[in-house]
């Protein structure tokens, strides 16, 4: 899986129901032993047949690194 989420730009939505948004990113230094990115997201859940005066419901928030995703 493979998109663009501006940091700190609009929310962006996922297929269905995810909304990414991504509030910073940091990039290791090339001197640096191990090269890594990592993003301060926030991931919610909205179903789109849900009416739209229902919140997403954030299901992770938190630094995500590259080497690692999951």
């Amino acid at each position: 899986m493979r998109f663009e989420v501006e940091v700190g730009g609009r929310p962006v939505r996922f297929q269905r129901s995810l909304i990414f948004t991504a509030r910073a990113c940091e990039v290791s230094a090339s001197d640096e032993q191990v090269e890594d990115s990592i993003a301060y997201l926030e991931v919610s859940i909205q179903p789109r047949g849900v009416t739209q005066n229902t919140d997403p419901r954030q299901i992770f928030r938190g630094w995500m690194f590259s080497s690692s995703p999951a």
